[in-house]
């Protein structure tokens, strides 16, 4: 008993040895941190204000400690898979059977989901009258104006919330339902495209997210796709969706994992659907977007099965269904983190344009 405590003092010594041994030889190889993040720099010594100089070094320290990216990810893994618990709460959820959901109020869920971020009368009279004067403008230059959401996950996969999530949960109406009922009531010309209905029904079948991303797959964005076809196939004929049919269908284990298991630094790849049409269309040729807003991505295509330009205003759950409409537009102009301006409407001369935008961030 006596050579085991002896033992286990000189591996617990080691433990606390290990960051001062990383610092002095270098042992780990690698300063760089895999956090989506800057790391705190030295600060600059200041006699003047050692109090200000001591909080700096504490969050250089804390960012730059030897070993602190292996302590870190091995600190992750262990609190996932023996708890189930987030190393990062403010961000991501771990919810059931692996299922990882955002969460935060920086990302707006905690609010989506508690129905703090509700429209009042006013409120919400005052944005539908600017997606209607927004559809006015645009039709006065013969352009047609669509609105779309795409549902964040927790409303597809609402079963495998973590109970600090159901907890919050509000079974009002939320944000979204709020605007789609106030257009119908009031006959507005506005069409709000919503397509959670669509996506409950498909996930019976398929998986239509990824457990480890907040955004849906390619399976799920292809049901995206084809209802906002079917939209503006009512005032423009010739924007005939591919069918399901018309792609293979295959599953691969992606390269990199999903926005959520990077935060958490846990391993949740799977396979994934993966859609090709079987009859390739012509590739698309990516524009210089310079001298537009940042983030803005342009694409042409001479093969399209139109001739028509589109203008979409998006965040990030729109990136999966870019490759299929591509395909059915010579031109794609789409801008990330800009509101919508009648400016960049007519310095883009769209054929149509559409606003579409993740619920948490419903607008």
């Amino acid at each position: 008993m006596r050579y085991f405590y002896g033992v286990a003092s000189c591996l617990f010594l080691m433990l606390l040895l290990l960051p001062l041994a990383d610092e002095t030889m270098h042992i780990s190889g690698n300063s760089e941190s895999a956090e989506k993040r800057a790391l705190a720099k030295m600060p600059e010594f200041r006699s003047d204000s050692l109090q200000v100089f001591s909080r700096a070094f504490e969050n250089y320290y804390a960012d730059n400690f030897g070993f602190r990216n292996v302590l870190v990810d091995v600190g992750a893994k262990f609190k996932y898979h023996l708890f189930n618990a987030s190393p990062s709460p403010d961000k991501v959820a771990c919810g059931s059977d692996r299922w990882l959901f955002l969460t935060g109020r920086y990302y707006e869920i905690t609010q989506d989901l508690s129905r703090e971020n509700l429209y009042s009368p006013e409120a919400l009279k005052a944005k539908v009258k600017e997606w209607e004067g927004r559809k006015a403008e645009c039709a006065a230059r013969s352009i047609r104006y669509y609105n779309a959401f795409w549902p964040d996950k927790h409303y597809i996969y609402s079963e495998h919330l973590p109970f600090s999530l159901k907890f919050i949960q509000r079974d009002t109406l939320a944000r979204c339902d709020q605007a789609i009922a106030f257009l119908k009531q009031s006959n507005s010309p506005v069409q709000m495209l919503d397509v959670r209905e669509d996506l409950l029904k498909e996930k019976t079948k398929h998986r239509v997210y990824s457990r480890g991303d907040s955004h849906w797959n390619e399976y799920g964005a292809f049901i995206g796709y084809y209802r906002l076809m079917q939209m503006l196939q009512k005032e423009f004929p010739q924007l005939k969706p591919f069918e399901l049919s018309d792609f293979n269908i295959t599953y691969k284990v992606p390269e990199e994992e999903g926005d959520l298991a990077t935060i958490i630094k846990v391993d949740l790849k799977e396979e994934e659907p993966v859609l090709s049409l079987k009859n390739p269309m012509p590739a698309a040729e990516k524009l210089s977007s310079e001298g537009y807003p940042k983030k803005t991505i342009i694409y042409k295509n001479t093969g399209a099965t139109t001739p028509l330009r589109v203008l979409i205003y998006r965040d990030s759950f729109t990136n999966a269904l870019i490759p299929y409409l591509m395909n059915h537009f010579s031109e794609i102009v789409l801008i990330w983190d800009t509101a919508y301006s009648i400016e960049m409407v007519e310095r883009v001369k769209p054929d149509l344009v559409l606003e579409c935008y993740a619920s948490r961030y419903f607008r």
